[in-house]
């Protein structure tokens, strides 16, 4: 999080003055790198699959295909939402470079802060 946070922080002026195109071409690149590395989601998934499958059950592969198809539509559902909105929000703040910095600005402090809050907190 302090990481996201610093990289927020660090360039929120280039990234008002970049295209689109080049900083959706980097953030493709990172999420999916995030995506694909990313422990919590693959555990998720190992815990979650094993509660609906029997190791006897004579269809085993076609029945983790089944719940593969099912999240892969939720999850395709999910984020074409989330690229629907995030797009025209992109587009309406394209023209105000101050509200793109402000907006970086903010979310870098919030992803510090709830760093060193996560880090501060007693287990």
């Amino acid at each position: 999080l302090v990481w996201v946070g610093l990289q927020l922080l660090r360039e929120p002026t280039a990234v008002a003055g970049a295209t689109a195109q080049q900083w959706g071409r980097r953030w493709f690149r990172q999420a999916l790198l995030v995506g694909m590395l990313n422990p919590k989601a693959i555990l998720f998934f190992a815990a979650f699959f094993v509660q609906f499958v029997h190791p006897d059950d004579p269809h085993l592969w076609s029945n983790f295909g089944v719940l593969a198809v099912i999240m892969q539509c939720i999850s395709a559902a999910y984020l074409a939402t989330v690229i629907a909105v995030s797009a025209r929000l992109g587009h309406r703040a394209s023209g105000r470079p101050g509200l793109v910095i402000g907006a970086h600005l903010v979310a870098g402090t919030a992803f510090c802060l709830f760093a060193i809050k996560l880090a501060s907190a007693s287990f």
